[in-house]
Parts: C-alpha cells; sequence; structure tokens
C-alpha cells in the first residue's frame, strides 16, 4: 500500500487524466492524484476503529495480558492530538478551486484507478441523446411489471 502512495505522489500526472480544456495547475494534479476516496482530514472514526482493533485483538494467538496490553498502547495513541490536515496550503487552495468550478466533472476511471477531469456539459449530452426519436421512444406508463 505504501508503494501505490508514494508512486502517486511521485507521478502525479500519471494518475490524472484531464479531457477538458482547463489546464490544471501543479497542486490541482497534485490533490487529485491522490485519487477521489482520499481522507483530506487525517482523522479516525473513533468507534470504527476500536471495533477493528477489538476483532483484531481477539484474533491474537498471544496471553490475555499481552492482548490487553495491545488494547492500551492503542487506545494511548488515540488519546494523542491529531495532527491536522495532510494537505498543503496550496493543495487546499486548488481543491477549493476544482469544487467551486461548474465547468468540469471529476470523476474516477472505470479502468486504472485515475482520476478523470471531463467538460461539466453531461446534463447537455444526455438531454440530446435522449430527444433523438429515431433512438428513443416516449413511454407514457411504466413498462416495467409487463416485461
Amino acid at each position: 500500500m505504501d508503494s501505490l502512495l508514494d508512486t502517486r505522489r511521485q507521478e502525479p500526472e500519471r494518475w490524472v487524466r484531464n479531457l477538458s480544456s482547463r489546464p490544471l495547475s501543479e497542486p490541482e494534479t497534485k490533490v487529485l492524484s491522490n485519487g477521489l476516496n482520499f481522507n483530506m482530514q487525517g482523522g479516525v472514526r473513533e468507534e470504527e476503529f476500536l471495533t477493528a482493533v477489538e476483532i483484531g485483538v481477539n484474533l491474537m494467538t498471544c496471553s490475555e495480558e499481552g492482548k490487553q496490553d495491545t488494547r492500551m498502547r492503542i487506545v494511548g495513541a488515540l488519546g494523542r492530538p491529531v495532527c491536522g490536515h495532510n494537505l498543503t496550503t496550496e493543495e487546499t487552495k486548488a481543491l477549493t478551486g476544482l469544487r467551486r468550478d461548474r465547468s468540469i466533472v471529476i470523476l474516477s476511471s472505470d479502468k486504472g484507478r485515475s482520476t478523470v477531469v471531463m467538460k461539466g456539459d453531461y446534463e447537455g449530452k444526455a438531454t440530446t441523446l435522449l430527444q433523438d426519436r429515431n433512438t428513443y421512444e416516449v413511454v407514457l406508463a411504466d413498462p416495467t411489471a409487463r416485461l
């Protein structure tokens, strides 16, 4: 997993495909190369985390004292302050700019796990396709039950 994250940080343009006419700045490319599921806050949901820890500790093959020691170390680590955001100021500004730009749509690719930036004209294209009466037929009732 670490090698994947390192690769994305070293070669961000490899993980971002820009199909729009909008040029992307270096910070925008870097933040998009993290992927769409990247946790920008760096925080942890403690309840879910502790549940997973307890499951893992119960699977350990050591003594009960060893299991309890592991629990205490993990709970102690959770009590430490969280470092906050894991993006630079430039990357945070780039992300804000990308969110506000309504001329583009940002999606994950079907294959390859890269991020794709496209023109934001999805609704117009879909409407144009659906208005083609040679290809599509207007139905007045839902035909699902009949089919």
